[in-house]
């Protein structure tokens, strides 16, 4: 028996732990050891690195690895580290610039030999690169803070993916170190201020005037912290006087801004800070517009509340300061920065905890009464408003210079004005500012810089001398997000009405001159606010966007200088703002996408403007920051989005992540606060230098808006983006060196010149089906709060995969595939772009389809459309529900997203191979009560049906476009997948298979064809890869479930499609199993128990699982046009309604009754020859053809024996091209003679003057000398009329062919009869 082994007390050893977590859960608790074997003892405290030779001695040639060297492990490998004594060796080896970073700038060796742990560090291994060796200095780092001598560190960790690492240090460690208080806490940090140039450093805190309370309890804090030497000032109840904030210059200090109240503990009650998030390094106050893009980065990463307390000081300052400061500093009292408050409230609204519906509600309604003032008091008011043209412009109060800016900023601009006066730059200086000295035309520079920094952009040429003047295009489309977002509150959440609790002045609608000058204005109480004026607000500032600052000859837009009346052609990016605030046309979007977006866009993302608009630069013209702006990059992206150009917006931020990626991983982790784009390197020369960049070891904060832009950006990411921009994979080599001017285009030659490539297209392999398991992966649906595809992840579980004498495991489950061909758009780019011109212009555009060859479903296999349609049913349910088909005994299943009672939006569910090779997405179809149950997702079930499947063209909402928005998430990127559904379900997943490529199998569709043209999707080669399965007793797929007295129409249901695309496999039920056509079997249970539960007894005689697919190939759609002399007809005139038709001569008849697409016609005949019914021509001597075309022809007439005889149109055939024409009036149809897919005969009754004609189909017309009426019987109820009827029949005629005219007709210019 081995002997018991006794270890010391209190040591821990190192067993699997996570390894990527943040450094705070990594280095809890104390040294830890592991359970090794002992090789010496020399190392038993922690192993200690050995420095490479010097370079005389060869350190660059690595010996022979020894027996005692480390070999390659299976297990994940650790190394046993001395932290202080490894810190010592990488800097003195590493760090050649002595910056206590390692970059790829240093000269060291780049590699370090470390101990490992399972060896008590005897054996060793080499870390090498850059990358590698600034983790472990940033490693080292974090253990020292946490007080840790000796470490066990994972090798996983210094060789984590860096976006993974990045990603995960900005949520778990930036955001942290970024997070200030003002409070007793707090206010040692938050009130260092490294803008103060007044040598005086003792805090000062300033209170708002209204606020005792809180003046008390600062002045307590001074009190039990003496050491701090606090100063505690309350401010006037105006505080951003122009007077009164340059008398603070010379005693800056923090603004107060909200706090809650709460216990202290002691039975009583007391104030505490409420957290916010500061922009980092030189900036340590609160910002405005700096944390609106911060906001959206703690979105992004799950901390509501962090952002909803950031809106709680907005609306603080609002209350106490006037305005949303440009920062929470006394010399900013005068000034605000760029709105945002109204999209960053809703936002946080709509991710709050939805437990307290009032609360939030409440919450909500400060931040929009908050938002309304600030808009009245400052952004439509003078002097930020120019009556004239209706603009609003940065233009704030102010006096003197600028007291937080760098001693030397203004030193240029004083020295003229100081040699005028013969006094040194600082005492003209003081001078200028106590008001000693008056120069007009300084002051008038130092309006237009204090508009600059109020615009954010401190600093650029664009704005330089004349900012205060300019209408600028991204403050009028913010402006234009405040009014649309105020109305869309009111109306969605305020039932329409909002009373304000505070009183102000409103200003006057529309703006003018003289409205201005009128002295009167409404106060915020005299009235409620309601949505219309809001829209109203809305609309007006899209007219004067439209008016002053869109040029249409440069596809841009421009600011626009209120004083010259002129635009300023300086080309800044901000032209793409009115993208992201929606106020931008259609066609304005296309121009900026398609004419402008390539003189911004460059190799790391977007600039801010053109170095044509920006001149060149010299020493004495140096760079202004505002070249590198990390906002611009996700407004831009967000906008594209917004408009549909999902492909250019992910281009865009894969640029902007791949630069930033690369700095973090070549210079020690570094995220900075800006970038030069175009040099890809945060070593820029602009003013103020780069803020977070100067830190040692390791970066604890990055920079406030760059974090954000990072984490908003990845949101933008396939998976397979993801793992390029991890690699540091160059967009150059990702998207092709010329993909911002043109689509990446793929090399068509390559396998004309690769001998193995022509080999490889002309092999041939005929294999086997593959069977395919699948097993229930995740559960998604579309969020009723957000509109997002969201998806729930279930467990995989394992599955046994081995086949034993009786076949395959009871659990598994299985499908058939085969071979198909699929084509698919070179690219989504140039898919979007095909699309996009087609939908603004009309004009096609032509793609160069890819073929492919994938593995799809084996259509053709009963067993195959069984399963797929048990799992089109799961999607209409929870796993727990009755109806849920139960596929295998050892699925698990969770709580799907998108079943709660009021979620509303898409569901379904997502199945996968174990491997993920293949994976199907199963989209639930229409809840209707008339289609067999109801819910929550009535209502835009409806509105997508009658969106896509009605003949009446209808407005794409959010409901269609959050589908294709799983394209952009990315999930399942590398796998075959298929889409399968139901009904609606299955009308979507046909337009996916369309637009992707994507193997498809839809039961019980409506025809979807007509949606796809609707939607502009261009079309493919072909659709063959679509599969429609559904049977002749369902009207809707059928496109008989229409007409007033329908079903469907009852409903509220405009089911008129009758086409789909691809290949269908028909069930003809009616003819075969003596189903009545009925909207009750409509049911995709009806499919599973009673269709393809038995095997097809037709099928099955013709050696076939499944009846054989077909292309719908004559298929005609619906006929709502109508044509003829309309403006003859009034409200008074008896009118009838026939459906299109032609002939030889075609009189007119009375009204069709029947859906039926065979349409009557009289044809003149010889009188030997019986009477041809209506719908029938006779084009030769011997053939008889059927008309079909579609339309509604329109005729005045007071009595319908009037009609009898008319001329209404000529019919002409070419009998060698097999193309016809019919001429009606002014309108021209094309058509074709094409074969039925049966014969059709045409009976004649002996004993009366009645035909009767039958088709396969079951159609049945009648004409008698009274009228003609047309009705729609299926077979069995045909025969059996005919069975019952005493008289004798004649088959007079044979029709095998039909005339189509499957489009509208084309009016004829100039007509002359």
């Amino acid at each position: 028996m081995a002997p018991a082994l006794n270890h010391p007390t209190g040591v821990s050893f190192v067993e699997e732990r996570a390894t990527n977590t943040d450094a705070a859960t990594y280095y809890a608790g104390g040294d830890s050891y592991t359970r090794s074997r002992t090789y010496s003892t020399s190392h038993i405290h922690g192993y200690k690195p050995k420095q490479t030779p010097a370079f005389e001695e060869d350190w660059h040639l690595r010996p022979r690895r020894m027996s005692h060297d480390e070999k390659s492990v299976t297990g994940p490998r650790r190394f046993l580290i001395d932290v202080e004594e490894t810190i010592r060796v990488v800097l003195e080896q590493e760090d050649t610039d002595g910056d206590f970073q390692i970059s790829v700038t240093d000269a060291g060796p780049k590699m370090m030999a470390l101990g490992t742990a399972t060896s008590n560090g005897f054996k060793t291994f080499d870390i090498r690169g850059t990358y590698m060796l600034s983790n472990l200095l940033q490693e080292l780092a974090l253990a020292r803070d946490h007080n840790r001598k000796r470490i066990v560190l994972d090798e996983a960790r210094l060789t984590e993916n860096p976006v993974d690492r990045l990603s995960r240090m900005i949520k778990n460690s930036f955001w942290h170190s970024l997070t200030r208080r003002i409070d007793g806490d707090g206010l040692e940090i938050i009130t260092a201020d490294p803008k103060n140039r007044t040598g005086r450093v003792n805090p000062r805190i300033y209170v708002p005037h209204g606020e005792p309370a809180m003046a008390d309890y600062y002045r307590k804090v001074a009190r039990e912290k003496p050491h701090m030497n606090l100063d505690v000032q309350v401010l006037p109840e105006k505080p951003d006087d122009p007077v009164f904030v340059k008398s603070l210059n010379s005693k800056p200090g923090i603004l107060a801004l909200a706090m809650n109240e709460i216990d202290d503990g002691q039975g009583g009650k007391t104030l505490k800070g409420i957290p916010f998030i500061v922009p980092g390094a030189r900036f340590n106050e609160l910002y405005n517009w700096d944390s609106y893009f911060i906001a959206l980065g703690l979105l992004v990463d799950g901390q509501v509340t962090m952002a909803k307390g950031m809106v709680d000081h907005f609306i603080f300052e609002i209350k106490h300061y006037g305005k949303i400061l440009n920062g929470s500093r006394s010399y900013y009292l005068c000034r605000t920065q760029p709105p945002f408050l109204t999209d960053m409230a809703l936002q946080i609204y709509n991710q709050l905890d939805r437990s307290d519906v009032d609360a939030n509600r409440e919450w909500l309604k400060r931040a929009i009464q908050a938002a309304i003032k600030e808009y009245h008091t400052i952004w439509v008011a003078e002097p930020r408003m120019d009556p004239k043209t209706g603009l609003s412009r940065y233009r704030p109060d102010g006096l003197g210079i600028p007291p937080e800016t760098e001693a030397t900023h203004f030193t240029q601009i004083l020295e003229p004005f100081a040699r005028k006066h013969g006094i040194s730059v600082l005492e003209f200086s003081e001078k200028y500012n106590d008001g000693t000295l008056k120069e007009p035309d300084l002051d008038e520079y130092f309006l237009h810089d204090r508009a600059v920094r109020e615009s954010g952009h401190d600093t650029t040429y664009r704005f330089e001398k004349r900012c205060a003047n300019l209408g600028t295009i991204d403050l009028q489309s913010l402006l234009y997000k405040y009014e649309v977002d105020i109305g869309t509150a009111i109306r969605e959440v305020f039932d329409d009405e909002l009373e304000l609790e505070e009183e102000f002045d409103l200003a006057p609608f529309p703006p003018s001159v003289e409205s201005y000058a009128n002295p009167h204005r409404d106060s915020s109480k005299s009235r409620v606010q309601r949505s219309d004026e809001w829209f109203d607000r809305a609309d007006f500032r899209k007219e004067m966007i439209d008016k002053y600052l869109w040029n249409e000859q440069k596809n841009l837009f421009f600011d626009y200088d209120t004083v010259k009346e002129k635009q300023i052609l300086y080309e800044s990016v901000t032209a793409f703002w009115p993208l992201w605030a929606g106020c931008a046309s259609e066609e304005q979007c296309w121009k900026l996408v398609t004419q402008s977006l390539r003189k911004f866009e460059v190799l790391g993302g977007v600039v801010s403007g053109t170095e044509e608009s920006r001149g060149k630069i010299s020493l004495e013209r140096p760079n202004r920051q505002w070249d590198y702006p990390p906002p611009h990059q996700i407004m831009i992206w967000v906008g594209l989005e917004r408009y549909g150009y999902l492909d250019e917006a992910q281009r865009l931020a894969y640029r902007f992540l791949y630069m930033m990626t690369t700095a973090f991983v070549d210079f020690n982790g570094v995220v900075p606060e800006k970038f030069d784009a175009v040099k890809l390197s945060h070593l820029v020369d602009a003013e103020y230098g780069n803020q977070g960049v100067d830190f040692k070891m390791v970066p604890r904060e990055g920079f406030g808006w760059m974090n954000s832009a990072y984490q908003v950006g990845l949101s933008f990411m396939t998976s397979h983006m993801r793992r390029a921009v991890a690699a540091c994979t160059s967009p150059k080599v990702f998207f092709g060196s010329a993909a911002h001017l043109q689509p990446p285009m793929l090399n068509a030659n390559v396998s004309a010149v690769d001998p193995l490539g022509l080999a490889m297209e002309n092999l041939s392999l005929d294999l086997p089906p593959r069977v395919l398991q699948f097993e229930l992966r995740h559960l998604h649906a579309v969020s009723h709060s957000t509109a997002h595809v969201v998806f729930s992840d279930v467990q995989p579980r394992t599955l046994d995969t081995q086949v034993n004498d009786q076949g395959p495991s009871s659990d598994s489950y299985t499908i058939q595939s085969r071979q198909i061909s699929s084509f698919r758009p070179p690219s989504f780019e140039a898919f979007s772009n095909a699309r996009a011109r087609s939908l603004r212009f009309s004009q096609s555009e032509k793609l160069q389809w890819d073929e492919e060859e994938i593995i799809g479903p084996d259509v053709e296999k009963r067993e195959t459309l069984l399963e797929l349609a048990k799992m089109t049913n799961n999607a209409y349910v929870a796993p727990e529900d009755p109806a849920w088909y139960d596929l295998g005994d050892g699925w698990t299943t969770s709580y799907p997203f998108g079943w709660e009672p009021d979620a509303d939006g898409f569901r379904g569910h997502v199945f996968a191979t174990p491997d993920n090779s293949t994976v199907i997405l199963s989209i639930k179809g229409t809840s209707a009560g008339v289609f067999g149950g109801g819910g929550p997702t009535v209502k835009k079930d409806k509105t997508n049906d009658n969106l896509l499947f009605s003949c009446c063209c209808a407005r794409v909402d959010w409901t269609w476009t959050t589908v294709c928005g799983c394209y952009r998430r990315g999930w399942h990127p590398d796998s075959n997948i298929w889409v399968i559904g139901h009904s609606l379900g299955g009308g979507l997943a046909s337009l996916l298979g369309a637009t992707f490529g994507a193997p498809v199998v839809a039961f019980e569709s409506p025809g979807e064809r007509m949606a796809a043209r609707r939607l502009h999707l261009p079309s493919p080669p072909s659709t063959h890869h679509i599969t429609h399965v559904y049977h002749s007793a369902d009207p809707i797929p059928m496109g008989t479930c229409n007409g007033v007295l329908s079903s469907c129409a009852l409903a509220g249901y405009a089911m008129e499609s009758r086409c789909h695309l691809g290949k269908t496999i028909f069930y003809d039920t009616v003819s075969n199993l003596s189903w009545s056509v009925d909207i009750r079997m409509h049911g995709i249970v009806n499919v599973i128990e009673r269709l393809l539960g038995e095997p097809w007894a037709p099928s099955v005689e013709a050696g076939r699982e499944v009846p054989e697919p077909y292309t719908e190939d004559d298929c005609v759609e619906c006929y709502s046009w109508e044509f003829g002399d309309f403006p003859a007809l009034h409200a008074k005139t008896n009118r009838h309604w026939l459906n299109e038709t032609g002939g030889g001569y075609v009189p007119t008849h009375t009204d069709i009754k029947s859906a039926s697409m065979i349409i009557p016609i009289n044809v003149a005949s010889s009188s030997s020859n019986p009477k041809l019914p209506p719908g029938l021509a006779k084009i030769s001597h011997d053939e008889v053809v059927l008309i079909e075309l579609q339309g509604a022809l329109e005729v005045e007439c007071n009595h319908p024996r009037e009609r009898d005889g008319k001329l209404v149109g000529k019919l002409k055939v070419d009998h060698a091209t097999n193309k016809t024409t019919l001429l009606i009036g002014h309108h021209l149809l094309e058509g074709k003679i094409t074969n039925l897919t049966k014969p059709l005969a045409v009976l004649l009754r002996s004993r009366a003057t009645c035909t009767t004609t039958v088709s396969g189909t079951g159609a049945m017309q009648q004409d008698d000398d009274e009228d003609v009426e047309m009705l729609m019987h299926n077979d069995q109820e045909t025969q059996e009329t005919l069975a019952t009827d005493e008289v004798s029949w004649d088959m007079v005629a044979l029709v095998k062919r039909k005339i189509v005219f499957s489009q509208r007709p084309m009016p004829i210019v100039n007509f002359k009869t």
